[in-house]
Order: C-alpha cells, then structure tokens, then sequence
C-alpha cells in the first residue's frame, strides 16, 4: 500500500487513498464482527427447540439438570455446534464454582437472544421453586416451533412482492422481444 502511495505524484490522490483505506480499516472490522454475530444468534435460535426438546427427554428420563444440559450439549456437538458450545461452556462454569442460575444467566449475557433468555428464566425459576420442568419446558418448544413456522409463512407470503422486481425489469423484456420479434419481422 505504500508503494502506490510513493507512485502517486498528487498528493490530494494520495491523501484520499489515506482516508478510505482508514475508513475500511476502521468499519470493515466492525461489520464482520456484527455480521458474525447475526450469524451465530439465528444458530443459536434455530437449535433451541430441539436442544429444548432433548433436554426435556433427559429430564423425563431421571437426568438432573446439569446432567441433561451435558448430554443435550454432546449431542447437539455435530448438528448445532454453537449452542453445544455456549453449553459446554455454561458447564464449565458451574464445574468451576459458579451457582447454577449465575451460570444460566451468564450464557444469556453471551447469547443475548430473547427466546434463550425467556428459556433461561423457565429454568431458573423452575429450579429456584422446585416446580417440574418438563412439562413446562414441552409447552415452550411447541411454542417456539410454532413462532419458527409462522415466520416461515411470514417470509413466504414475502416472496411475490419480492420477485416481482426482477419479473418485471428481466424476464418480462425479454418475452415481449421474444412476442413481438416475429410480428415485426
């Protein structure tokens, strides 16, 4: 980059070649990261009725908590790896000291996503008021399924206003030459 900064006799050129390339290096970073985040969020979103659903199974089953948050973790690893990871690391913490519900929290301070938190809090509460868990947990996976499909629907019902543009502009030029070729000729 310096070399073409030397070869640029104007040094207003060379001076706006500064600037940019400082605006890229200053926004560029902040883009990817939040682009990431976006990313790792909807992840995290869409593996949490079935990471809810396998930890309903292991509470149904006799688990303990913490022992169907490992399970549902190992098995989520290949499917959701990002959820597997925020739990493995909510592990962690509670192996290092930490109390549960400070553990479930701090894994909805790293994934702030509404639907965790909400599931977070179930949890917390549930274990705090010694309330059964299962069925509770059962009632918001069906819930968050159903909000998965209705947006489903949402952006289905999205798509016609959405490709009416590119209809309109590209397909429907060339139909009418293809028509209207023949009766000109």
């Amino acid at each position: 980059f310096c070399l073409i900064l030397l070869q640029v006799d104007n040094a207003a050129l060379g001076a706006l070649l500064v600037i940019v390339a400082a605006g890229i290096g200053l926004f560029l970073p902040v883009l990817i990261v939040k682009s990431r985040v976006s990313e790792r969020m909807l992840e995290v979103r869409l593996a949490l009725p079935d990471a809810i659903d396998l930890l309903v199974v292991c509470m149904e089953a006799g688990s303990s908590l913490t022992q169907g948050l490992q399970r549902v973790s190992n098995e989520l690893k290949e499917v959701h790896p990002v959820l597997s990871e925020q739990l493995q690391i909510t592990l962690l913490e509670m192996q290092a000291g930490a109390g549960r519900a400070d553990a479930l929290r701090h894994l909805g301070e790293r994934v702030p996503d509404d639907r965790l938190k909400t599931f977070l809090t179930l949890v917390i509460q549930s274990d705090q008021l010694g309330a059964g868990l299962a069925n509770t947990l059962r009632v918001y996976a069906e819930e968050l399924r159903k909000t998965r499909l209705i947006e489903a629907e949402h952006k289905a019902d999205e798509l016609p206003v959405k490709i009416a543009i590119p209809l309109v502009f590209f397909i429907f030029p060339c139909l009418m030459g293809i028509i209207f070729t023949p009766i000109v000729i």
